[in-house]
This record gives structure tokens, sequence and C-alpha cells, in this order.
């Protein structure tokens, strides 16, 4: 395996926020469909996924994956729980691919390629580190891992060989504080193109899939985002106190995932700090943020918006010509999950 290194390096500051530190210079048309429960009753989405057919594949905490059409209707319920060569055992991330979905199965190590009628049709083995995202094009996987110091945290799996085909980037001490979040950092891909950006830190890694090699980076800054400095062994840290290990993460800014919107990216994030306190988490200055970059990965407009400890951060996808996230609302007697599509719009 070929561990590769950038070779290329330029540096873009974000000087066109010069405004208060929360201030938002964009925000979005909006269009919301709830999630019926005409099949079944959904438990709590951990990962989703829009197909090419505009349908929305959804995995639950209780392993149901379910389809619903475009107007948020049950269409089919995907029966493949197990630990078959085409089953799945923990289901935990999905992404559209084509006219179908991988599903990446956490226990097993493994994923499970899904034709566009939800069958299982192939399987992928041979990766050795937990996947935190990933990107599928026609001959790769690239998988977003945690990893240790100094060491690859992109991996380049090989679909036809099913190997570990080539390493990139180089993670630093501090975003292996902030890899303990759920949601840390994020992969996307647009043409040619792959974008990985780290969890600790506004750096976008550029790669062309045909020369893998090639790696650029781009450092965009905003005051608001805290980058974690952290000179110790970190690995030292998690082992001894994990506790105070997380709270780096919480006190610094953190990438939670980076998506294509047609020629755009839109980057997903935290700012602020989280403050543990003897009643629990108080969260009042902790911000998400949403900032759009064009194709050139300039920085065109950022949203902040309070920090809600109920929304999840792993449920954003893209739907090419927006982001799509689900959020849960409270009703007179339940709470109903709602797909919301986000069209991005300068002000």
């Amino acid at each position: 395996m070929q561990k590769l290194t950038i070779i290329s390096l330029f540096f873009i500051l974000s000087g066109c926020f010069s405004g208060p530190l929360y201030e938002s210079n964009l925000s979005f048309n909006a269009e919301e469909v709830v999630l019926k429960e005409n099949l079944i009753l959904i438990s709590p989405p951990v990962s989703f996924a829009v197909l090419s057919d505009q349908s929305i594949l959804v995995i639950t905490e209780s392993q149901q994956i379910i389809r619903f059409s475009p107007d948020g209707y049950q269409v089919q319920v995907i029966d493949n729980i197990g630990q078959g060569e085409l089953e799945v055992y923990t289901p935990s991330l999905v992404r559209a691919y084509d006219d179908g979905f991988l599903i990446w199965c956490q226990d097993l190590l493994k994923m499970v390629e899904y034709n566009s009628n939800g069958q299982p049709i192939k399987a992928y083995f041979g990766f050795d580190h937990a996947i935190k995202d990933f990107e599928v094009e026609k001959n790769a996987i690239y998988t977003y891992i945690s990893s240790l110091p100094g060491k690859p945290f992109v991996q380049v799996y090989d679909k036809i060989s099913q190997k570990i085909a080539q390493s990139l980037g180089n993670a630093e001490k501090g975003q292996i504080l902030t890899n303990l979040n759920a949601c840390a950092g994020g992969m996307a891909s647009s043409g040619s193109s792959l974008i990985f950006v780290p969890s600790h830190a506004l750096e976008l890694y550029q790669a062309n899939i045909n020369r893998i090699e090639e790696v650029k980076v781009t450092f965009l800054e905003h005051p608001a985002f805290k980058k974690i400095e952290f000179d110790a062994d970190p690995v030292e840290l998690i082992n001894s106190d994990q506790m105070k290990a997380f709270g780096y993460g919480m006190e610094n800014g953190l990438v939670t995932g980076i998506f294509s919107i047609e020629d755009k990216f839109l980057i997903t994030g935290e700012v602020g700090e989280i403050k543990l306190t003897g009643a629990g988490l108080e969260t009042n200055e902790r911000k998400r943020f949403l900032m759009l970059l064009d194709s050139e990965l300039s920085a065109e407009g950022l949203s902040f918006e309070d920090f809600d400890p109920a929304q999840s951060c792993r449920l954003y996808a893209s739907g090419n010509d927006y982001l799509g996230r689900i959020i849960q609302k409270e009703g007179e007697s339940e709470f109903t999950y709602v797909f919301e599509k986000l069209y991005p719009k300068k002000n």
C-alpha cells in the first residue's frame, strides 16, 4: 500500500466574513416533507441518502432500512439484517451511488451494495478500520477513518481487488480528539474531484480521482472557528481520561461534514463552547454553521443557527441541488420526522 503526500498547497483567507462573530450572510429556501409511518413505525434515524429517483433511504437505530417516496410515504422496508455475505448486521451509514446505494456494516467491517430495487448485489470486504464517512465511485470507495497521529485518515479501497490501495492525509493530534465526536470530518465528490475535510480544522483536501496522488489543500479561516491546539499524546489522554479528551471537542470548532450541491459545496460544523455543568451540558454558546463554497473552494457565504442537541449532526445528505436533512419535530401527541430540503441563497 502506497502512502501519499500533499504535493501542492495554496491558501485562502476568508476575508468576506468581517462582521460580528456569528453574522450570517447566507440563507436558504426550505421545503419540508413529513416522513410518514404508513408501513411501520420509525425508530430514530441514524443515516440517510437521497437516491437518484429522489426517494429517501433511511437507516434507523433499530436497524430498520426504509425507503420513502419523494413525498414522504414508505414504499419499501428492506429486510436484510444478518451475518450472511450479502446481509448487514449493524447498518450505520448509507451513501447513494448511481441508481443504487451502499451500506456500511460497522460490526462486520464490510459494505453491501444494493441496486435500484433495494436488492443486495455485492459485498465488499477487506476494510481494516471503522469508518466515519465514505464516498463511492465506479472503481473505488473512499473512506474517512479514525486514525493515529501522523497517520493517513483517508483510505482508497479498490473495488476490484477488494483491498486498501492507497492512503491520504496526515492526522494531527487535535484531530484525534475531535474524531471522538459522532460526526467528525467529511467527504464529498463532484465530477473527478474528491474533497475531504478533517474534523478539527477548516482545511480542504482536494484530489483528482484519476490522479489520486496529486492532492491540494485549501486553508479557510473564520474568527468563530477555533482550531484545537494540542501538543501532548492524544491517545494517552483518551486512554486515561476519555471525558477530558472529549471535552476538547466541546471547546473548539468541529467540522461535521461536506456535501456537493451542484458545482458548489456546503461545509457543516459547530463553533462555540459547550460547558459541562452539574445539571448537564450547557449549549447556549454553541452554534451550528453552514459554509457555502464555490467550485474553486472559495468561501461564498456563511449561516449560523442555534445548537440543538436533539438534532443529529449525522442526518445530512446531498440532494444534487439542495442539502437534505432530517429533523425531529414535536406534534400534539408525538414526534414526527421531517425531511427538509435546503436550497442555498446568498443574502
